[in-house]
């Protein structure tokens, strides 16, 4: 007999989630770049746009617990600004308040309030990761059209265009434009609802008797990729503009790799991996706080000359991601289950 708990739970993609936070709080190391030019390439192709995978994730649960549980517009806008909008609010706050006393806001020509303005709306104007909640935000706003474009005829068409548009685009400058980011980021949102579909991600494709060979193809994929990148990568950041209809081989990578993951994971790692489940249990909250240790990283340790550059890399490691998790459980013990949500985010 089943346990209640535990029935219908997707093990593969709980563990696909912490495997996604770990590689955003890996791409937004500084180490890569101190290391060697050829290792940072190298860094910027593996873990470069990794929140593609982090949004595929919520692509994907949010179709497949839709159509397990229900959807109500109003009720799931209600716990997005419980679960998410509250938590930044926090933490937007907190931003605005350490631009103001640096007096970063002048590097922007704007005044206090209305730097405090715009930062809500942008997010990662001081602390950089916190860009991705008011374009998460955006998902959220029109799900009721992405929900009803999965139940028409048009799905796959949509999925493929979408997916055209992220490969074939850039972020925006500094990914602080919200309504662009959601356009780059858009086909991995719509990927993650296509494989959600029951009868989809129990297929022939997925299937343990095949999956060996869709990781296989992937792979090679993903090594093409990578040979594509290393000949015609971009010296400069496009935005989104100027790359359209330019190939963007971080994007196309991070698309092999979520196949690669996608397949493995379902194959071989659908079980409770007690690791594995407390980082995805804690994600969301690693994703607010990470940025902040980040930045007292840099500001410590650019002053302090560090000559061992793998030290200097598992010194920051240590910075954004154990102390990210040191941080989230102290909170949660002291403010339980139910209250460090409202604060964290998890």
């Amino acid at each position: 007999m089943k346990n209640n708990k535990t029935e219908g739970h997707l093990f593969y993609m709980e563990n696909f989630r912490a495997i996604a936070i770990i590689l955003v709080v890996l791409s937004h190391l500084t180490a890569w770049g101190v290391i060697s030019q050829s290792l940072s390439d190298f860094s910027k192709f593996n873990f470069g746009n990794a929140t593609a995978v982090f949004v595929f994730i919520s692509g994907f649960l949010f179709k497949y617990l839709s159509d397990r549980k229900g959807y109500s517009y109003l009720s799931y806008l209600k716990n997005k600004w419980k679960n998410v909008l509250v938590p930044y609010f926090f933490f937007a706050a907190l931003t605005v308040i350490i631009a103001i006393v640096f007096e970063r806001h002048q590097l922007y020509g704007l005044s206090g309030n209305m730097f405090s303005i715009w930062s809500f709306f942008v997010g990662g104007a001081i602390v950089g990761p916190l860009w991705f909640i008011p374009m998460i935000c955006v998902f959220f706003l029109v799900s009721p059209i992405l929900l009803n474009i999965s139940k028409s005829r048009f799905f796959c068409f949509f999925v493929f265009l979408l997916m055209v548009v992220s490969i074939f685009t850039s972020r925006p400058f500094f990914s602080l434009n919200p309504v662009l980011s959601f356009l780059h980021f858009s086909g991995f949102f719509m990927l993650g609802m296509f494989l959600s579909v029951e009868h989809v991600r129990n297929s022939i494709l997925f299937d343990a008797r095949y999956s060996w060979l869709m990781i296989f193809l992937s792979c090679i994929g993903y090594f093409i990729t990578y040979g594509w990148y290393s000949d015609n990568q971009p010296s400069e950041d496009m935005g989104f503009y100027s790359s359209i209809g330019v190939v963007n081989y971080e994007q196309l990578s991070k698309l092999m790799l979520i196949m690669i993951v996608f397949c493995f994971f379902k194959t071989f790692l659908n079980k409770r991996v007690a690791v594995l489940s407390f980082v995805a249990r804690i994600s969301f909250g690693l994703f607010f706080i990470h940025g902040f240790f980040l930045l007292a990283f840099y500001y410590i340790f650019t002053r302090i000359k560090i000559d061992n550059v793998f030290f200097y890399f598992a010194l920051e490691f240590v910075f954004a991601f154990v102390l990210s998790v040191v941080v989230i459980v102290f909170v949660k013990k002291v403010l339980g289950e139910k209250w460090s949500r409202y604060v964290i985010g998890c």
